[in-house]
C-alpha cells in the first residue's frame, strides 16, 4: 500500500518510514538467505552464479508468475527447479519462455497468479448469482441528520492559517464539530475545503492555529498519530489499490484485527461487493465506498470524507445520503463532509459550514445558510438564484 499512495497509508495510522524500511529488510533477509542456499546448492563461489543474466530471468520469472501472492512464489519456484536444474532445458530455450511470460503480464497489467485468481473470483460471483438467493440484509431505516448535542466538540479548530508565500489558502478558520452529528463544509473550487482538511490532518506541517480531538490538542502530532487518535480522512481521489481483494483493502485500512462477520455488516451497510472480490473488478464510485468503510471498522472518533460522494450517481447518492445520517448513531463517529452535492448536503447534514477564499462566510442550517445572498454570489456570482 505504501508503494502506491504514501498519503493514504499515513492516513490510516502506519509510518511509511518504517514500513518502507521494513520492506526492505525483509527483501535484504530474503536475498541473502537465497544467496546462501544457491552457493549451497552449487557446491563452491563463483561470480558466475550470481551473473546479470541469470538476475534478469529471476526478476522476468517474478513478473511473470507474480510474487504478491504464496501460489505464484511456489509456481515460481517449480518453474525454476524444472527449467533450469532438473529438467536439463537449453538456456536459450527457458529465456524463450520467461519472454513470452513477461510480454503477457506486461500486456495484460497483471500476472498469471493474479489472473488466475481473478477468473476464479468471477465464477465464484456468477455461481453467487446463479445460485439460491442469499439472505436477505435487513435495510437500514433512513435516520435524519443528527441535531448538535451539548457535548464537548469532537473537533475544535481555531485560528487555522494555511499560506504559500503570498498566497493564502486558509485565512483564520474556526470549525467546530459537535459529537454525534454530520457537518457539512461547502464552498466553490479553491475555496480551501480540501487545505482545510489537509492542516486539520496532519499533512500541511506549517499550518498555523489550534487543532483539538476530543478536547485534545493535536499540536505537533504527524499524521500517523493523529490517525491513531480517532482522527481519519478520506481523499479528494481514488486511493484504493486495485491489486487488492476487498477483504484485504478493508483488513489494512481498519489497521486492527476484525472478524469476517464485522466485515460483512459494515460492507452490507454501505452496499459494497464481497471481502473476496477483487478491486479492480469495481467501480469508481465503489471503491470510494469501501475506503468509508474501512475508515468506521478503525472505530474513529472523528471522519473527514472529501468528496467520498464522487461516482456513485444521483440514485446511488440518495442512498449514500441515509447511510451517512445513520453513521454517528450506528458507529458513534462525527463526520465533516466535504461536498459539492448540495442535496447530499441537505439531505445527511445537521449544520454547514461555508468557506470561499480561505474564509468562513456562512455556518449554520443548511437550508438558511444556503439561502444566504453571500453564498449564492459566492457559488453563482449572481444573488438572485438559489444554489
Amino acid at each position: 500500500m505504501a508503494r502506491f499512495s504514501e498519503r493514504a497509508t499515513a492516513a490510516v495510522g502506519y509510518s511509511v518510514a518504517r514500513t518502507k524500511l521494513t520492506a526492505f529488510a525483509i527483501s535484504a533477509f530474503i536475498a541473502g538467505v537465497s544467496g546462501g542456499l544457491l552457493a549451497g546448492q552449487v557446491g563452491f563461489l563463483s561470480a558466475q552464479s550470481f551473473s546479470v543474466s541469470q538476475s534478469l530471468l529471476l526478476y522476468v520469472l517474478a513478473v511473470m508468475l507474480g510474487t504478491q501472492y504464496v501460489d505464484g512464489a511456489v509456481a515460481g519456484g517449480v518453474v525454476v527447479t524444472a527449467l533450469l536444474t532438473r529438467l536439463n532445458v537449453n538456456q536459450n530455450w527457458a529465456g524463450v519462455i520467461f519472454g513470452a511470460g513477461a510480454l503477457q503480464a506486461l500486456t495484460t497489467g497483471s500476472s498469471l497468479s493474479e489472473d488466475l485468481r481473478l477468473r476464479a473470483s468471477v465464477r465464484r460471483a456468477r455461481r453467487r448469482i446463479a445460485g439460491p438467493p442469499a439472505a436477505v440484509v435487513e435495510p437500514v431505516p433512513e435516520a435524519a441528520p443528527a441535531a448538535p448535542v451539548a457535548d464537548a466538540p469532537v473537533l475544535e479548530v481555531r485560528g487555522l492559517s494555511v499560506r504559500y508565500g503570498a498566497v493564502v489558502a486558509l485565512d483564520d478558520v474556526n470549525l467546530t464539530v459537535p459529537s454525534g452529528v454530520v457537518k457539512g463544509l461547502i464552498g466553490p473550487n479553491g475555496a480551501g475545503k480540501s487545505t482545510l482538511a489537509d492542516a486539520v490532518a496532519g499533512f500541511i506541517g506549517h499550518a498555523e492555529g489550534s487543532v483539538g480531538l476530543g478536547g485534545i490538542s493535536l499540536a505537533g502530532r504527524s499524521v500517523r498519530a493523529r490517525a491513531r487518535a480517532g482522527l481519519r480522512h478520506t481523499f479528494q481521489h481514488d486511493r484504493v489499490p486495485s491489486s487488492l481483494t476487498v477483504g484485504e483493502y478493508i483488513r489494512f485500512a481498519s489497521g486492527r484485527r476484525i472478524d469476517r462477520a464485522g466485515m460483512r455488516e459494515v460492507l452490507a451497510y454501505l452496499d459494497c461487493p464481497p471481502p473476496d472480490q477483487p478491486i479492480r473488478t469495481v467501480d469508481t464510485g465503489t471503491r470510494r465506498l469501501l475506503e468509508i468503510a474501512g475508515i468506521l471498522l478503525a472505530k474513529p472518533r472523528l471522519v473527514i470524507l472529501d468528496e467520498s460522494a464522487a461516482g456513485p450517481g444521483r440514485a446511488g447518492s440518495k442512498i449514500l445520503a441515509s447511510r451517512l445520517a445513520g453513521i454517528p448513531a450506528a458507529f458513534g463517529a462525527s463526520l465533516l463532509l466535504i461536498e459539492h452535492d448540495l442535496d447530499l448536503i441537505r439531505a445527511c447534514c445537521s449544520t454547514v459550514v461555508v468557506l470561499d477564499f480561505g474564509k468562513v462566510i456562512a455556518e449554520g442550517a443548511p437550508a438558511e445558510v444556503l439561502s444566504r445572498p453571500e453564498v449564492t454570489a459566492a457559488y453563482l456570482g449572481d444573488v438572485g438564484v438559489t444554489p
